[in-house]
């Protein structure tokens, strides 16, 4: 079964806790992309099921890197001011200033 991260305790790093309203709930879409990879993938879910905190670690660059394309597609402005580390997989540390 697919070893799902939550986040609801509000210390994960792993995905930004924005607000869109109805139109910006990504999560289940984003948990739904995974659980299908981890079903079909060998490869993506030998890097779950990586030891230690490495898998969910693998798991939260995954989840951003599909995050910042929806938001490219979605939010153009806000993915904008995400770092380009943002779109490959690395932790949000700030928003760029909007210009």
């Amino acid at each position: 079964s697919f070893p799902l991260v939550s986040s609801r305790n509000g210390r994960d790093k792993g995905v930004p806790k924005w607000s869109f309203g109805t139109r910006g709930n990504f999560a289940p879409a984003l948990a739904a992309r995974a659980a299908r990879l981890y079903a079909r993938n060998p490869a993506f879910a030998r890097r779950l099921r990586a030891p230690g905190n490495a898998g969910r670690e693998w798991l939260r660059a995954f989840l951003r890197h599909w995050l910042a394309g929806r938001l490219a597609r979605q939010h153009p402005a806000l993915f904008a001011r995400l770092p380009a580390s943002f779109h490959l997989g690395a932790p949000l540390e700030r928003l760029r200033n909007a210009g």
